[in-house]
């Protein structure tokens, strides 16, 4: 839509406007893939990813993991494609990982997300991914659903038991609780999350330049598999 598209270039300072995506394959250093509407993520990135562009596409991926491996594995460069949650790079959170002597001191974490689970429940995910350093082995687990609402339960290697619920649409925190050795601690992501939008977007931008991994194939690929315990495909 070209006058809602000159809008937002007068109000966001954006100098130029293409009529077709591919358009910018030469005129940009990197891509900010901003739809969350997965099904169509292949088709809208691979053009960018042909071309060895950085590409920054939104959660989720894919809801599992044949389609998330069919993207990752067009990659031009290792460390090209960064995706996933914002919220995982959230600066209190980072640091509350830091602190942990090891992921195996957390020993239940509950979360709560208001929307639908194929969308939502990668805020989720990603976070306590960061928090138990991605060290994935999951056990015992089972998955609840009615109408709109769905809940994945089980424990990470077998001593972290979690519970992650997606409320379907109905008013909800977005929230995370941790209980480890020493105690807990709370993350409501729903009061103020600029910093962590914030924080995933200057990774990303320092990364268009010096084209480091962010996150590796394998750590993605834990949250896709995550993401399609609850859900039907």
């Amino acid at each position: 839509e070209k006058n809602l598209s000159k809008q937002i270039a007068e109000t966001t300072f954006i100098d130029k406007i293409v009529d077709e995506p591919t358009d910018m394959v030469s005129e940009v250093d990197g891509i900010l893939l901003a739809r969350d509407d997965y099904r169509n993520h292949l088709k809208l990135s691979e053009n960018f990813i042909n071309a060895g562009l950085p590409i920054y596409i939104d959660k989720p991926l894919a809801v599992n993991e044949a389609m998330a491996s069919e993207i990752l594995n067009k990659q031009v460069y290792e460390g090209q494609i960064f995706t996933g949650s914002a919220l995982a790079y959230d600066p209190t959170l980072i640091e509350f990982a830091k602190s942990l002597k090891s992921e195996s001191e957390c020993k239940f974490i509950f979360g709560t997300a208001p929307g639908n689970w194929d969308t939502y429940s990668v805020h989720l995910i990603d976070p306590i991914l960061r928090v138990l350093n991605y060290k994935f082995n999951i056990h015992n687990y089972n998955t609840y659903s009615v109408d709109s609402y769905s809940s994945l339960n089980g424990s990470f290697n077998k001593n972290c038991f979690f519970s992650i619920q997606c409320l379907g649409g109905y008013a909800s925190p977005l929230r995370l609780t941790f209980i480890y050795d020493d105690g807990f601690k709370e993350f409501d992501f729903h009061i103020d999350p600029f910093n962590a939008f914030k924080n995933a977007l200057i990774i990303f931008t320092k990364n268009v330049m010096t084209k480091k991994v962010i996150r590796t194939p394998t750590e993605i690929l834990h949250s896709v598999k995550l993401i399609s315990l609850g859900i039907n495909i």
